[in-house]
C-alpha cells in the first residue's frame, strides 16, 4: 500500500492540515495557532493561520533536507 507520500516529487512538502489548530486558554492566554507535533507537542502560538502552515511546511522541507543530507553522508563513508 503505497503513502500520500509516495507518490509525490522530492521537492514537495506534505504535511496534514489537521496538525494546524487553535487554542486558547479559558482566560485568552496563550490564544492563536499551533503546530501538533509528534509526540503529543504543539509548536507556537502563530498570529493566524497561514504563518502557522508556512512555518509548519519550512519545518518539514527542513527535516527533509536534514535526513536527505544524512543519508547522503552515511552513503559516502560506505562507499
Amino acid at each position: 500500500m503505497k503513502r500520500q507520500t509516495d507518490e509525490q516529487n522530492d521537492d514537495s512538502v506534505y504535511f496534514r492540515s489537521e496538525r494546524v489548530f487553535y487554542q486558547a486558554d479559558l482566560d485568552g492566554r496563550d490564544a492563536g495557532w499551533y503546530i501538533a507535533m509528534r509526540g503529543g507537542y504543539s509548536y507556537g502560538p502563530f498570529p493566524d493561520r497561514d504563518v502557522a502552515v508556512t512555518i509548519a511546511e519550512g519545518l518539514i522541507k527542513r527535516l527533509k533536507d536534514k535526513a536527505s543530507s544524512d543519508l547522503w553522508e552515511l552513503s559516502q563513508k560506505e562507499a
